[in-house]
């Protein structure tokens, strides 16, 4: 992840690297990595994290985000663009969605996120889990 993003205090983000456009350092080679065919979906978390703010901040970037950005990235595969006028368009703004989706996790309208973060607390017995759900809604309300 970049460390533009983590002086922001971001704790986990997602990335589309689009064919033969976007270069990353791959971190556990140190090499340069190039996407060869189609659409590259990553989701990073930031180092240190324990293993339930892991798990929270996961659920976060995979309901709130990259389930969306799939859903977006099909239509384009299968030739909607959503409105957008090519089809590098319609990518680019899988990549420029963060405020949209926010606005839906303040709207309480993410039930795949809420229903993980719920299950969760089930499981482990342990209401964080449902009380950082609590909270990442409250933060975009």
């Amino acid at each position: 992840m970049p460390s533009s993003s983590l002086n922001k205090g971001v704790i986990g983000r997602n990335a589309s690297y689009i064919k033969g456009r976007k270069r990353e350092i791959n971190t556990a080679t140190n090499s340069d990595k190039v996407v060869t065919k189609g659409v590259d979906q990553k989701i990073y978390l930031l180092k240190g994290m324990d293993e339930k703010m892991s798990t929270a901040t996961l659920g976060h970037e995979v309901f709130v985000h990259a389930d969306e950005s799939a859903n977006m990235l099909t239509d384009v595969e299968n030739g909607n663009l959503r409105g957008a006028p090519s089809p590098i368009t319609a990518i680019q703004n899988v990549g420029n969605k963060a405020v949209k989706d926010h606005k839906r996790l303040g709207e309480n309208t993410i039930t795949k996120y809420k229903n993980f973060m719920q299950e969760l607390s089930k499981i482990f017995n342990d209401k964080y889990y449902n009380n950082e759900y609590k909270k990442d809604v409250e933060r975009y309300k």
